[in-house]
Order: structure tokens, then sequence, then C-alpha cells
């Protein structure tokens, strides 16, 4: 019985018939510099990953399967035998962009979304921008032959308690009020990222006075505001602003500075473990997270990434 061996070469090591089903595979050229990850089977190519390492970073520019094999776990076992890989060669942060029908299968790998739009980055706009920030995490390697299937997961009790942490909202209303409940709950860390100086969060006077007692009494509350447009609010005053121009030391106000780069939601995390988040285009719906560390640990990233794009809010210097 014929059995499926990987091969990890690296782009000039090429072998002129595999490099060409390669490409077949994938649709276009493989990138100078790349490292791949190849299954074959019978001789030939039936899956490949091919990324572009650069000390502890790399690139994921693919990962194909043969269409005969879409079903099976091959996708998944190559992508986790490339990440071993490119783990074993130094590289402990992985971006790539990734169709609708691989994103979950690189979610399951550890994965996470990126909190930005990069235009022009992708030839699709339905790719999604992904980034696995730590390999250090990585599993133990699966195996590849006689590896046995993956039990159904039933909901664990853990899960279902995250589930009903999870509160949605679908109005300004409701909105506020999660708002002020996550940020009035909040001890040490208050971290924002809105549109504009407009949001009603930042001039809502409750949100306003808890932050005030907070950075008052505590020398260790940190406060960030990261925002799309800076420009002065249409009502012609900020209450937040006004609170960073007076304790600069522990309010902080930042504006994103690359354009091309746009947040895909905005955001109110605080203490690492409450979260409010809305999808730009959904409007005044979108979720609360309460006690939900896992989440925030994710949104957390997302946000930190953001925030060494940005520079210091010109209205500060007002």
């Amino acid at each position: 019985m014929a059995s499926v061996n990987i091969n990890y070469l690296r782009e000039n090591e090429l072998p002129v018939e595999v490099r060409k089903e390669v490409e077949q595979l994938k649709g276009s050229r493989i990138l100078s510099g790349s490292r791949l990850c190849i299954a074959l089977f019978n001789g030939h190519v039936i899956a490949a990953s091919g990324a572009r390492p650069a000390a502890q970073f790399a690139r994921l520019d693919f990962l194909s399967v043969a269409q005969e094999h879409i079903k099976t776990r091959l996708g998944e076992v190559v992508l986790n035998h490339s990440l071993k890989q490119l783990h074993k060669a130094g590289v402990n942060e992985v971006n790539t962009a990734v169709s609708e029908q691989q994103l979950q299968l690189f979610l399951d790998a550890g994965f996470m979304e990126e909190n930005i739009t990069i235009p022009g980055m992708h030839d699709k706009t339905s790719l999604t921008e992904l980034v696995h920030p730590n390999l250090d995490s990585l599993g133990p390697r699966f195996k590849l032959i006689g590896d046995n299937p993956k039990p159904i997961k039933k909901t664990s009790e853990k899960q279902k308690e995250n589930d009903m942490r999870s509160i949605r909202f679908d109005s300004m209303g409701s909105y506020r009020d999660l708002c002020r409940m996550v940020i009035c709950n909040a001890q040490r860390k208050v971290f924002m990222l809105c549109e504009s100086l407009d949001d009603p969060i930042l001039n809502d006077r409750e949100v306003i006075s808890h932050i005030q007692e907070l950075v008052l009494h505590s020398r260790h509350v940190e406060v960030r505001l990261l925002l799309e447009n800076d420009r002065h609010p249409s009502s012609g005053h900020s209450a937040i602003l006004d609170l960073a121009q007076r304790l600069s030391s522990f309010v902080s106000i930042r504006k994103i500075h690359d354009k091309r780069i746009a947040p895909k939601e905005w955001l109110y995390l605080c203490d690492d473990l409450h979260a409010v988040e809305r999808r730009r285009e959904h409007g005044y719906k979108g979720q609360a997270f309460v006690e939900s560390p896992m989440t925030l640990q994710r949104l957390s990233y997302q946000f930190e990434n953001l925030w060494l794009h940005s520079a210091p809010s010109s209205e500060l210097r007002r």
C-alpha cells in the first residue's frame, strides 16, 4: 500500500517536475526564497505549502491541496508540519491570508484574525489576514499515517460557561449600557479602539467619571484610546480629550497613522477579562464578553498590533 510522504525543500532545491506540479496545484509561480512542505503520493504532489521566513517572522504564502483530497485532513497535516519546520528554523510568528474555505482550518491551528484591512495587499478582497503570534504554543506533531480520526467534540462545561458570558447587543442603548458595565468595573486597565472622538462612550458622563476616579486613586492604571480619526468632535467638546490633557501620565490618546490600515471592529478592553466588540459595518450591533480571558487575549493582541502603527494625537497639543 502506497503511503504519503512529507518533504521539506527550499525553493532553489526543487526538482523541475516537482516545481511544475506544485505551481500547477498552487495556480501561480513559487516565490523566490520560499521553504516548501510537500506531500507526495505515488510520486505526485497532492498538497503543498510555501513560506518565506525572515528572522523570527515568516509569511505563509499558500496552502494548496489537490481537489480529490480536499475533504481529508491532508491540509491540516501539511499546515502543522510546515509550522513545525518554521519553528525549528527559529520562526515564532507567522502571517498569512486565507479564503473563507480555509479560514476555520487556520483558526483551529492557532491563528488569529488580524484586526486590520490592508488595501492592495491581496488580489482578492475575500481573503482574511491572519497571524499565528506564538509557535512556541504548538501542540504535538500530527501523525501522517495511521492517525486516528478526531473524536467529535462535546461541548464542555467550560465552553458552555464561556458562551453564557457572551452578551449580544443590537442598539445604541444596549451598547452604551454594556460599555458602562464593562468599563465601570475596570480596576487597572482600559483600552479603547474607536472610530472618532464622537463615539458616545467617550462622552458618557458615567464612564468618564469612573476613568477619572481610577487614575486619581491608583498609580498603576493604564488608559489608552486609539482612534482612526482624531479630529475634534462635532460637538466642539470632548470629555476624554480633556481628561487626557489633564492626566497625560495615565491617559494616552493615539491615532493610527498608516492610511493602509483600517480596523475591522471597535473595541473596549478592560483588565484582560472584559470586552465590548462591534464590527464597523454592523453599526451598534456586537458582543460583550464578561470574564473571558481567552477572548481578551485575542482582542488584546489585535489592539497592540494597531497601537504599534499609531502616533500621538495632534489634538493633545492644542
